[in-house]
């Protein structure tokens, strides 16, 4: 199976919040993401690592906020970058757009 040319990912900054995209490039200060997402508040099992692995909870999908997506986004002064698994990847692009 050929493997996608994009990694989508979870991305924890130290001054833009976290957010969801697909990893466009990156360098030791910067990374440019595609389809970006804000996510504003998650409910995940415990940490963004689960949240990266397994999801958001099922019984919390209502209570997600995610930001509209921005076709490309440039993040400085990220911290972590936590590739999501495919299941991870739907749940999260599908929660609707938060717009309050």
């Amino acid at each position: 199976m050929a493997k996608s040319k994009k990694q989508y990912a979870i991305i924890r900054c130290t001054g833009a919040g976290v957010w969801a995209g697909y990893v466009k490039s990156k360098t030791p200060t910067e990374v440019v993401l595609t389809d970006a997402r804000r996510l504003w508040r998650w409910w995940s099992q415990f940490t963004l690592s689960e949240l990266a692995v397994l999801g958001p909870r099922s019984d919390r999908l209502d209570k997600n906020k995610y930001a509209i997506a921005l076709p490309e986004m440039t993040l400085s002064g990220w911290c972590e970058i936590l590739p999501c698994s495919p299941e991870a990847e739907k749940v999260i692009r599908s929660i609707p757009n938060a717009n309050k």
